[in-house]
């Protein structure tokens, strides 16, 4: 069936919901994530169901941002290679070198060891090292997002820059709070912290009317005898340490995932035109590469792109491992579009096909075998320093808030 984007034109919100077995074992027994100080997130639901939550929306932001991600190559896989992203190359003091990006890393585009990243610029014919956030605030680079001191942030004038520097930090979410600018301990956020755009792609499972499933085991010691040496350091690794542990089952787990169409409208991504229909001046789309058989509907090639790139991640997830814990993997069951109804969910061969269409025509790499990551759409920064200690003695420093875009690895209720 082609791909048909008309449902939705005049809909806020794309929810798409998914069933989901337990993989392993006979009694349908799964190791839900935990919290420090709470354990297991068991609430009760506003019709009176009991609930516990399996998978929380920062963990789910982590797991789809890597659903397309090749973790051996450090790059985007085969489908997506080509989509813009940054890459670190980072050395500690003392240490080794690292190499980590703004798609591994919990903040993004945000991560110190990216924004304040060093790279080589061209200014004025010579050749500077400048750090990737100045890049970000020059109106004269290639880099620029526009960002200006004093004037308000509207997602419109912006977007559609992230979307060629960082697209995964477009899609999931970014928020640039990280202190960087000026040189010094009275560092400040970009703009006064108020760089924000929030996540297009979220996504949650949540398990019905939980039941508990305890079971237990125990840690042994091999070498020391306990019985006489007496107290041992159990902190430390020593002595047979037995512990509880608490899994669940559920009659019904479901994924749960929403894209924000409202939310891609604000951006303004891609050029329009304005043309005559029906007696109305409407702002089409200049162009459009899904054509026939598939039906574009009012949205750019951009905006089109965002949408597959999403349902890619989603189809990513639930056909691959699920294995977010030991103790927790799931297979997928039925996948349905819950709003809008009208919406067939494409099949993952043509999201596959008119994914790549999309990431070639507005993301072009060199054909060439040259090994250069700028031909990928890849920027290069390098960041070299120690990670700063706060002082324990002194008042808490001015905070830039918490990372509206990614909260954190995923969480684990034992063994993440």
């Amino acid at each position: 069936m082609p791909i048909d984007f008309t449902p939705l034109d005049t809909a806020s919100r794309l929810l798409v919901e998914a069933e989901l077995k337990v993989a392993t074992g006979g009694g349908g027994r799964f190791q839900p994530t935990g919290f420090p100080n709470l354990g297991p997130a068991l609430f009760r639901g506003a019709d009176g169901t009991n609930w516990l939550l399996v998978e929380s929306f920062q963990s789910m932001a982590n797991r789809l941002e890597l659903a397309s991600w090749d973790e051996a190559a450090e790059r985007y896989d085969e489908v997506c290679h080509g989509i813009p992203f940054v890459r670190s190359t980072v050395t500690l003091r003392g240490g080794a070198t690292a190499t980590t990006s703004s798609v591994q890393e919990s903040h993004r585009l945000a991560s110190p060891y990216i924004l304040d990243g060093r790279l080589r610029a061209n200014r004025n014919g010579t050749e500077q090292e400048r750090r990737l956030w100045e890049e970000l605030k020059d109106a004269q680079s290639p880099r620029t997002l526009g960002l200006q001191d004093n004037i308000p942030f509207l997602l419109r004038n912006h977007a559609g820059r992230l979307l060629r520097l960082d697209a995964g930090s477009l899609l999931h979410g970014v928020w640039l709070s990280t202190k960087v600018e000026p040189d010094g301990r009275k560092r400040k956020a970009l703009c006064g912290g108020k760089i924000r755009f929030p996540r297009m792609l979220s996504a949650v499972i949540e398990a019905k009317e939980p039941q508990t499933a305890n079971s237990g085991g125990v840690k042994r010691e091999r070498i020391m005898d306990q019985a006489e040496s007496g107290s041992t350091d159990a902190e430390s690794g020593f002595g047979s340490v037995p512990f509880p542990r608490t899994d669940f089952t559920s009659p019904e787990i479901k994924a749960y995932f929403s894209f924000d169409l409202q939310l891609l409208r604000t951006c303004a991504l891609g050029s329009r035109t304005e043309q005559e229909q029906d007696g109305r001046i409407r702002r089409v789309p200049a162009s459009q590469v899904l054509t026939q058989p598939h039906n574009q509907s009012n949205f750019t090639d951009e905006e089109a792109f965002l949408i597959l790139w999403a349902l890619y991640k989603i189809k990513r997830f639930l056909t691959g491992s699920m294995a977010l814990r030991s103790g927790c993997t799931f297979k997928e069951g039925s996948l349905s579009c819950q709003e809008p109804s009208s919406f067939s969910l494409p099949t993952f061969e043509e999201i596959h096909s008119e994914l790549i269409s999309l990431r070639q025509h507005l993301f072009q790499r060199a054909t060439d075998n040259t090994v250069d990551p700028a031909r990928d759409n890849i920027t290069t920064v390098s960041w070299q320093g120690e990670v700063p200690i706060a002082a324990a003695d002194t008042a808490p420093h001015e905070s830039g808030g918490e990372d509206a875009g990614n909260e954190g690895v995923p969480e684990g209720g034992g063994d993440a």
